[in-house]
């Protein structure tokens, strides 16, 4: 009968140590779980993808042509007398005036050029600006309507075929910043990048 009522009473108290435990702990103020949302994107991809940047090459193209057209036919002038200089009936006379006419087609040629790469990078430079300026827009209000605390951009081929080339693998070798080898679904955002500039395109916003 006493093992009995020492048994009762050993469980009773037992039971009562495992509520206060229960109990103390529930009340124990609990630390706080890390937490931390990283995303990443392929910028390059993401540029290409953007209508905006198709249209920006377009309108660089269209830059272009003007001075291709006038370096054109500069060339071709230049050919025609470079090739009468040579023929056997042209005088002395004339193959004066042809050096002296090519020299300043040579001239115009490199002030055609000139010209060119001044409109063109200074076209590129309004671009990039606006462009990165629009994906940073897109990126950062994305992260805020998915919770996300960090986003990074990195740079690698946008074609799929291209990321296992040897000249993108020795490129990413000698590059710095961040290269991703391995991205969990979700973690890589290039895509929803895209869909939402292109989005805000088609808005007209």
């Amino acid at each position: 009968m006493r093992r009995m009522l020492w048994a009762v009473g050993a469980a009773l108290v037992l039971g009562a140590l495992f509520v206060a435990g229960r109990s103390w702990s529930d009340t124990e103020p609990k630390p706080a779980k890390p937490r931390s949302r990283v995303a990443v994107f392929n910028l390059t991809a993401t540029l290409k993808g953007y209508s905006k940047y198709k249209a920006s090459r377009e309108e660089l193209t269209k830059a272009l042509a003007k001075y291709q057209g006038k370096d054109t036919e500069l060339k071709k002038r230049s050919d025609s007398l470079a090739e009468e200089r040579k023929q056997g009936g042209t005088t002395a006379g004339r193959r004066e005036e042809i050096d002296e006419e090519l020299k300043q087609l040579q001239r115009k040629i490199e002030d055609n050029k000139a010209a060119a790469q001044k409109v063109i990078v200074s076209k590129q430079e309004e671009q990039l600006k606006a462009l990165y300026a629009d994906v940073q827009a897109a990126a950062r209000k994305y992260a805020r309507e998915h919770d996300l605390e960090l986003v990074l951009h990195y740079n690698d081929a946008a074609a799929p075929e291209q990321i296992d080339s040897p000249a993108n693998i020795a490129r990413k070798l000698q590059a710095g910043g961040l290269t991703p080898i391995h991205a969990a679904a979700g973690v890589d955002i290039t895509a929803a990048i895209t869909a939402a500039l292109n989005k805000s395109v088609k808005k007209g916003d």
